[in-house]
């Protein structure tokens, strides 16, 4: 099957909050935390850090491994001056994911709750905005609580798809109880290619005509979910989706001359509405389809058993058609040594 194309709107969202995140500096602090571990249970010294990494600049040392203690990531073994590294700490070198809390405190957190988009990536877009003085606390539009999507959102790692970083961050608390939540200042249009090996999400944000932002990730869902989210958005021809196998279980009788050939049906959805994304224009696609039960495939394959011999009469034509149709319909007790099958049968 061709891959299936559509183009949309992504819901969004944007929430202003006064927060505390911490951001990655996988840069900064992984050789730190390398050189940390690399010392094992004796444990690292501003004094090591600083002759190994930065050139005696002991003070700075000293307030580097101060921050990884602080978050987690390192552990004082003994005196104030050694440091050993965390399991966290170790799990950070390992994943790339080192996080440390950002002394910025408004952000413009750009949120979206379309499940076609993984989890982890439902932060579209962070930003710390032009400055505090812009989102005034005592705002009409400022909610005074947390809502419960940004509530959700504490202590998880999300990764941006869009925006000035990509790189991954984690709400630690909110301060204050303030946010402001409005429509989001950019627009957010995605490009679905839908496909049975992935289905993949091309997505690119605008202020006004101004393209700021672009990414591509793989959707969590796969194309037999996604087909029967589209099915049960606009389909109305009946028959039962075998998402496992990807196709249609159908009546035999519900088929036109041309489906039952084919063993394939077209469906065109008019702009539909899957998992919280409006889709621009119709969406056109093939699927295949296949007998419901035992008592549908021996009707259907008799039906192809005819259909084929008449094309192609003798013998030895009709064995092989018949093959061709066991084969189609494995599974099934088929049934087909009876009527115009015995003629060429006794033949």
């Amino acid at each position: 099957m061709a891959e299936i194309v559509a183009e949309g709107d992504i819901p969004l969202k944007c929430h202003v909050v006064d927060a505390r995140i911490s951001t990655a500096m996988y840069r900064y602090f992984r050789p730190v935390l390398l050189h940390v571990r690399s010392k094992g249970q004796d444990g690292a010294t501003p004094k090591s850090l600083s002759g190994d990494l930065f050139r005696g600049m002991e003070p700075m040392s000293r307030r580097l491994l101060e921050i990884c203690a602080d978050e987690g990531m390192v552990e004082r073994a003994g005196g104030d001056d050694t440091f050993v590294i965390s399991r966290r700490g170790s799990d950070a070198i390992d994943d790339g994911r080192v996080l440390v809390r950002d002394t910025r405190r408004m952000w413009k957190i750009y949120h979206t709750e379309c499940e076609l988009v993984p989890a982890i990536h439902r932060v579209l877009m962070l930003d710390t905005g032009s400055s505090e003085a812009a989102y005034q606390r005592d705002d009409d539009s400022s909610t005074g609580y947390i809502s419960s999507e940004m509530e959700d959102l504490t202590g998880r790692i999300m990764t941006p798809v869009l925006g000035k970083s990509a790189a991954p961050f984690r709400i630690e608390e909110f301060n204050a109880g303030y946010e402001k939540v409005s429509r989001a200042d950019v627009r957010v249009r995605l490009h679905l290619r839908l496909a049975r090996d992935g289905v993949r999400l091309d997505l690119a944000a605008y202020d006004g005509d101004r393209r700021v932002g672009s990414g591509s990730i793989e959707c969590e869902k796969t194309y037999g979910e996604v087909v029967e989210s589209l099915l049960d958005y606009g389909y109305r021809y009946g028959g039962r989706w075998n998402g496992e196998a990807c196709r249609l279980e159908v009546e035999f009788d519900e088929t036109s001359l041309e489906e039952r050939a084919s063993m394939k049906r077209t469906i065109t959805f008019e702009r539909p509405e899957i998992y919280g994304c409006q889709f621009d224009g119709d969406i056109r696609m093939q699927v295949d389809i296949y007998p419901e039960d035992e008592y549908e495939a021996r009707k259907w394959a008799r039906w192809l058993v005819g259909h084929r011999v008449g094309e192609r009469l003798g013998r030895d034509a009709y064995k092989k058609i018949k093959d061709d149709v066991v084969e189609a319909f494995p599974g099934f007790d088929l049934d087909l040594n009876d009527s115009v099958m015995r003629y060429f049968e006794d033949d």
